[in-house]
């Protein structure tokens, strides 16, 4: 008798979970902005899933020889845990990024305050890129100032060379020495 009502009440939960999972979906398909359907998928599919492990952990505690209670006890608080706030993250990214809102919304009331963050973000943004244009700027005069160094090095060494070899030009010939006796018949 107690088994056939825990069979019950599990599949009335599985149900339930399947339902509200559904719901969820159809929020996702049907509800008007980025922000409605975020907030529909979120609360709809961590219920669902929730609804879904109480069914698992009834169905193992009964049911089943092997221990899973604690398994489905750490997935559920893992659920619990990274779908609300990857969902805010989510809705707040989109938020950031300037997604509009629908007209039925009347007042957005983050609007003074992202404005404020937006333009300090921005401002050290420029400050930012101003730093990184003076450093790229120095590091180029660096390279362009070894460059000319360089060159200039180069210049005096093949001038140096020249004049070393108009040197050699300008001289008079020397008259080469006799051969000894001994180199030649080597």
């Amino acid at each position: 008798m107690i088994a056939l009502s825990l069979e019950i009440l599990i599949s009335l939960l599985i149900i339930t979970s399947s339902i509200l999972s559904l719901i969820a979906a159809l929020g996702l398909i049907r509800l008007p902005d980025t922000y409605t359907r975020a907030h529909a998928a979120g609360i709809g599919n961590t219920l669902g899933i929730t609804v879904m492990m109480v069914a698992l952990i009834i169905y193992f505690s009964y049911f089943s020889e092997v221990n899973m209670l604690p398994r489905i006890i750490l997935a559920l608080l893992f659920i619990f845990l990274t779908a609300p706030i990857a969902n805010h993250l989510i809705t707040r990214s989109a938020y950031h990024i300037g997604v509009p809102l629908t007209k039925n919304h009347l007042i957005d009331e983050l609007y003074p305050v992202k404005k404020e963050e937006m333009q300090a973000l921005r401002a050290e943004r420029l400050q930012r890129e101003v730093r990184e244009q003076e450093d790229y700027l120095k590091a180029m005069k660096q390279v362009h100032f070894a460059d000319y160094m360089r060159d200039r090095r180069l210049e005096q060494h093949e001038q140096e060379e020249e004049a070393a070899f108009q040197t050699e030009l300008k001289a008079p010939l020397r008259p080469t020495e006799e051969l000894n006796d001994d180199e030649t018949t080597t």
